[in-house]
Formats: C-alpha cells, sequence, structure tokens
C-alpha cells in the first residue's frame, strides 16, 4: 500500500505545473527537481520583438527534455515547470505558440542534474522568422531589438511599437525608411557619438515617428561632404514625418581641422525635407567648423528646412542656438527655410552666429525664401552680442511675434496659446494628460521651463509656462 501511494505521488509530481522558482525538495531515490524558467514569466532572454508586454501571458509552451534514457514532454502556460528527472545532462527544448496556434519562438538550453540536489535553468528564446515578418505590428524591449528590427524590417510597412524606456549609444538605431516607430510616450536616451556618417536616434527616416521623448547627446564629427546632426534623425526625406516628439537632447556638430563639411545640426532633425509638427526641443544645438570652408546651417527644430515645421515650439535649456561662423544660417526654428514653418515658437534665450552685422540669423529662421505664419518669439532672445530687443517684427516674418515675458509667466494659455488668429493659432489644447494617443490635439497644460539668463534680460524667466504633449508629466 506505502508503495503504491508513493508511486501515485511520484506521477503527480512530475505533472506538477507551478509559478513559482522555489526549488522542490529531493527525492529519496536521488531524483532531483529540475525547474524550467519560462521567457513569458523571466523576461529575461526572449527576443521578443513579436509580442507586447500584455500579449506575452498568451503565449503557450511546449517544453520536450531530452536526457538519460528517456524523453520528457510537458506543456505550460508560462512561469515554472518543475520535473522530477534523474542525474545526468539534459537538453531542454521550449516552443511557443500564440493564440492561434502559430509557432512563434524557439529555444534550447543544456543543464547537468547532480544527483541528490535540485536545478534550474532559464530558457532563451528566439523569434521565429517567418512569424515575426509576417506580422505588421513588432514590439520592442531593449536597443539589441531596436536595432536588429530596424536592420530587418526598416523599409516594411509595419508598426514598432517602444514597450520600455531604453538607451541607444555609439552609432544611430538605424534607417527607418517606412512603417511607423511609436515610441508610446517612453524615452530614448541617446550617446550618440559618430565620426563621418550621420548623427542621430536614427541616421535617416522616411516613415513616422512619434510619440516619443529624447534624452542625452547627439555628437557628429565631419571632414568632407554634408552631414546631418539631430535628435531623432540627422535627415528626414520627403514624406517623412516626426510628429509628437519631446527633446531635451543637446546636439553637437564639427567640421573637424582642415574639413571641408557642410554640417546640417537641428534639435529635431539635421536635414528635414518631410514634415515635422507638433515637437518640442530644449536642448542646446551648436555647429563649430574649425577650418575656412563649409558654412552650417544650425536651428532648434532643423539645421536647414525645405520641407514643412508646424505647431513646434523651441526653449534652449541650457540656453543657445549657436554656429561659429558669420554666414552660417543660424536660427531658433530653423537654420535656413526653404519650406515653410508656421505657427511656431521659439522660446530660446539667445541665437549667436558671431555675425557683427546680424545677418544670417534670426529668431524664426536665419536665412531662406520659404514661408512664415503665425510664427512667435520670445522678445528678449539676443541675437548674437546685440543687447537690443527686435522691434517691429511680425508673424510672417522670419524672426516672428514677440512673445512678451508675461504671456508666458502668468496664465499662458489664456492670453498666448489660444486659437486667436492673432496669437499662435494651435490646435485647442487637452485639458489634462490622456492614456494612449489622442485623437485631437496633442497638447495639454502645462509644464514649467526656465529661460535662461541672455545679455538683454539679464536673467532668466523662473516661471514659463509651456504646452505639455499627451505623455508628458
Amino acid at each position: 500500500m506505502k508503495k503504491m501511494i508513493r508511486l501515485a505521488m511520484k506521477i503527480f509530481l512530475a505533472a506538477l505545473i507551478t509559478v513559482s522558482c522555489d526549488f522542490p525538495q529531493v527525492t529519496e531515490n536521488g531524483e532531483g527537481g529540475l525547474t524550467v524558467v519560462l521567457p513569458g514569466e523571466s523576461r529575461n532572454g526572449m527576443a521578443r520583438s513579436v509580442l507586447s508586454n500584455g500579449f506575452t501571458p498568451t503565449l503557450r509552451y511546449r517544453i520536450t527534455l531530452a536526457g538519460p534514457g528517456e524523453t520528457i514532454e510537458r506543456d505550460a502556460a508560462g512561469g515554472s515547470v518543475t520535473v522530477f528527472v534523474r542525474p545526468g545532462t539534459w537538453t531542454v527544448t521550449v516552443r511557443a505558440w500564440d493564440s492561434a496556434g502559430v509557432l512563434a519562438g524557439t529555444g534550447s538550453e543544456t543543464v547537468t542534474v547532480v544527483p541528490g540536489k535540485p536545478a534550474a535553468v532559464s530558457v532563451g528564446m528566439v523569434v521565429d522568422a517567418a512569424y515575426e515578418a509576417s506580422r505588421a505590428d513588432l514590439y520592442i524591449h531593449s536597443e539589441a531589438e531596436l536595432r536588429r528590427c530596424l536592420t530587418l524590417y526598416g523599409s516594411a510597412d509595419k508598426t514598432f511599437y517602444l514597450e520600455n524606456d531604453i538607451s541607444v549609444g555609439g552609432s544611430p538605431a538605424g534607417i527607418l525608411d517606412n512603417g511607423t516607430l511609436d515610441g508610446q510616450g517612453h524615452t530614448v536616451t541617446l550617446d550618440i557619438n559618430v565620426d563621418g556618417t550621420q548623427a542621430g536616434f536614427l541616421g535617416g527616416n522616411g516613415g513616422t515617428v512619434k510619440n516619443l521623448r529624447l534624452a542625452g547627446t547627439v555628437l557628429g564629427s565631419y571632414s568632407s561632404g554634408n552631414s546631418g546632426a539631430g535628435a531623432v534623425a540627422a535627415l528626414n526625406i520627403a514624406g517623412g514625418t516626426i510628429r509628437n516628439v519631446a527633446s531635451t537632447v543637446m546636439v553637437t556638430a564639427l567640421n573637424t581641422t582642415g574639413g571641408t563639411a557642410v554640417l546640417y545640426t537641428g534639435g529635431i532633425a539635421g536635414e528635414n525635407y518631410g514634415i515635422i509638427e507638433d515637437c518640442s526641443a530644449g536642448g542646446d544645438v551648436s555647429a563649430t567648423r574649425t577650418g575656412s570652408l563649409g558654412d552650417p546651417q544650425t536651428g532648434g527644430i532643423a539645421g536647414r528646412s525645405d520641407g514643412a515645421i508646424y505647431r513646434c515650439y523651441t526653449w534652449g535649456s541650457w540656453g543657445s542656438i549657436s554656429s561659429n561662423v558669420p554666414t552660417g544660417p543660424t536660427g531658433g526654428i530653423a537654420g535656413s527655410n526653404g519650406g515653410t514653418i508656421g505657427n511656431c515658437a521659439a522660446l530660446n534665450s539667445k541665437v549667436n552666429n558671431t555675425n557683427t552685422s546680424m545677418n544670417y540669423q534670426g529668431r524664426i529662421s536665419g536665412f531662406g525664401s520659404g514661408t512664415y505664419s503665425f510664427n512667435h518669439a520670445y522678445a528678449l532672445m539676443q541675437l548674437d552680442s546685440y543687447t537690443t530687443p527686435i522691434s517691429g517684427s511680425t508673424a510672417t516674418s522670419s524672426n516672428g511675434a514677440d512673445i512678451a515675458a508675461t504671456d508666458l509667466a502668468s496664465s499662458g494659455s489664456l492670453t498666448l496659446w489660444t486659437g486667436d488668429s492673432t496669437k499662435l493659432d494651435w490646435p485647442t489644447f487637452q485639458t489634462a494628460a490622456t492614456p494612449g494617443e489622442p485623437a485631437g490635439s496633442p497638447w495639454h497644460w502645462y509644464k514649467t521651463i526656465t529661460i535662461p539668463a541672455n545679455g538683454i534680460s539679464g536673467s532668466g524667466i523662473a516661471t514659463a509656462y509651456v504646452p505639455a504633449l499627451w505623455f508628458e508629466e
């Protein structure tokens, strides 16, 4: 009778599925408990770009254990599975299926079970290539996944959803030729430092980048050619759209000693031939030429823009948009504008290109034959070494209409950012942050910034109120 009870208990334990990672006790005959930790619970190995964090629990797993003299199979829904096995070396293979019964990924690990002792193994899985290629939506959880997906599918009509805050270092994450990269309000912290190649979160964008927060630094060094540096992308091509991005990235481009490079440097994109809309940029943007050749184009949103920039503002958290070349076009929104800049606000404390005649610099744009409509600029913005404010400028000029300090320092939502055509005619604001991307205006009220001191005002504005994107606190 006791033998029958022990046998029944052994069969029961062999089939046990548990969501705990605790090791079981060792059996009397020397068999050990082998715990297989599945990716759906541990999230520590599978390249999970197929499924969202929220969808991972829908995966179903088949575990195959091949070892001394036998093969054991178990099914599981996640967590971990504990099986009592003989001592020896076991190969553990895990396959994952989605809710429709289609193979999503496979992984395999080897583990040795010592007599009388428990063991555990975490199985890292790789997404099935055919399954991944067939999906319209992919989910990004790490820098490695982002780089891999852009390499494989950057030209495909897919939507990439960023599921976590991530960091991207060294070179750009890749090129988005098509499709959509949706940050879902997450933050990408950049540490980009390149020599001779395009600099930015992306090297180039021909799709749509949206709902993204960027922080950190971008640095590009060049000796020849036309070179771009921007927080989101070095180059936003015709057909490319950058929307709902909030950046505090410090963007710097250098023309190295004796170089001839033409630098296009912007707080969002180095060069823009597409559309940039509903974005804010609050980091220093600077271009430096060490030789005598190559005129940089430097702007708070784009260095050069032959496309369109709508409903964007810049504020320069460290204080300035700058170039060291007198003939290098420099502006609070764009260095040069051959396209359209509309409904934008430049709140930078200073725009500087060392030009003693105030040429090639402007509160909105430093140069260009493009069009301007409903643009405004901080009235006390300093242009280079001049300590006298711009006067008589209008909303349809390259300097924009004045934004008084009082507009920013109190009740800005009532005096400046209305739908009144004499003010900044932005869409109606959301009254609060909206979960998920809003169907209408992405903006809500409000966040506080500080405009740094300059040679005109003498001190920064302690409480300047500006719009916040739907995902900003």
